[in-house]
This record gives structure tokens, sequence and C-alpha cells, in this order.
């Protein structure tokens, strides 16, 4: 959990130092370092190489490549949060469900439109 702790770090000062290529590049490394760790490497193979979640995992690491490779953060890093949404999309109805549970926020989330949106944008998803 510690890495994926600095990874989800990493990303947010990446973004607030005007996407710093450094940054992302070690945050996109303590991601995948902190999911191995979590879930093991064959798990976590496994999980980038599902049918479903395939998409997603080309985006990110392409968009980690041209990150890396070509120094292009302003297209690898829009690159990598839609193969990051695309991966993790299908969890998007259990994180609404926990955030609409917080105390101040909980009663503006319980909007039914909003419920319906996020219902429509995960079913399009793959099932984890």
């Amino acid at each position: 959990m510690g890495f994926l702790t600095v990874s989800l770090l990493l990303f947010i000062l990446g973004i607030m130092f005007f996407l710093d290529r450094a940054l992302i590049v070690m945050g996109n490394l303590s991601f995948l370092i902190g999911l191995c760790l979590l879930i093991g490497i064959k798990s976590t193979l496994h999980f980038f190489l599902k049918k479903g979640k395939l998409k997603g995992s080309i985006f990110f690491f392409l968009g980690f490549f041209v990150t890396i490779i070509f120094k292009l953060t302003i297209i690898g890093f829009p690159l990598q949060i839609y193969g990051l949404f695309q991966m993790f999309k299908s969890f998007l109805p259990f994180l609404y469900d926990s955030a609409t549970k917080f105390p101040v926020i909980g009663r503006y989330l319980r909007n039914p439109q909003l419920k319906k949106m996020v219902d429509e944008v995960s079913a399009k998803g793959p099932s984890v």
C-alpha cells in the first residue's frame, strides 16, 4: 500500500508542477511496483492482460512510453489517465456509494441524476 500511496502523491505533485515528467514517471513506476507487491506479479500481469481491460492497458503503457522515450508529457499523461479510467471504471459505483456516506459531501452526492450518470459510465466498462 505504501508504493500505491507514494504513486498517488507523485501523480498529484506531477500535475501541480505542470506535468513534471520525472514525478509522473516515478509515480508510474511506484504504481506498478505497488500493484505487484499488493497482488503479486502473476495477478498483475493477468489484470493488465485481461480481455476487458486490454484497451486501457494499451493506452496506459503507450502513454508511459511516450512520456519516457519521446519526453512528451503533454501527450503521454492524458493517454495514461484515459487508460487508467478504462481499467478502473468498473469501480466507479463502489467509489460513488462510499462517497455518499461521507458526512458533508454525501448529501450533495445523493443526486439521482449523478447516480444515473455513474451507472451509465460504469456499465459500458468490463466487470471486475
